[in-house]
C-alpha cells in the first residue's frame, strides 16, 4: 500500500531528527518541516514516491542536517539555537551548486538556451 504524503513527511522528519541526535530546537524543526513538506510535494509532483525514492530523500535530508551541524559548529552555536545554521546551510548549498533531491534545489528549471544571433 502506498504511503500518504503525511507518512512520508513524518518518516523524513524522523530521519532528520535522528541525524541531529535530537538536538534541533523548535525554530529549526519548523524550517525543516517546511523543507520536508516542499520536498514531499515535489516527490508527489514528479510521481516519485517509491521506496527507493524515499530512501534517497532520507539520505539527502540526513546530509542536509549534517551540513546544518557543520555550519552550527562553524558558528559555534547549537543546531537550532538560532535560525542561522539552517540559513547558512541553505547558502552553502546555493554556493556549492549541490543537489539534494527533493529538497534542493527548490525547483528545477531548464538551462537557458542562448538565442541565435540575428545578424546576417
Amino acid at each position: 500500500m502506498p504511503k500518504s504524503q503525511q507518512q512520508i513527511e513524518d518518516q523524513l522528519l524522523e530521519a532528520a531528527l535522528d541525524a541531529a541526535q535530537g538536538k534541533i530546537e523548535l525554530r529549526s524543526q519548523e524550517s525543516l518541516r517546511d523543507l520536508i513538506r516542499d520536498g514531499v510535494k515535489r516527490m508527489t509532483d514528479e510521481d516519485r514516491l517509491g521506496e527507493e525514492d524515499i530512501r534517497v530523500a532520507q539520505a539527502n535530508i540526513r546530509s542536509f542536517v549534517g551540513l546544518m551541524k557543520h555550519q552550527a559548529g562553524l558558528l559555534d552555536v547549537s543546531v537550532g539555537s538560532a535560525p542561522e545554521p539552517f540559513d547558512v546551510a541553505i547558502q552553502a548549498l546555493e554556493a556549492a551548486s549541490i543537489s539534494l533531491w527533493p529538497f534542493w534545489p527548490p525547483f528545477w528549471s531548464p538551462p537557458k538556451q542562448q538565442q541565435p544571433s540575428m545578424t546576417p
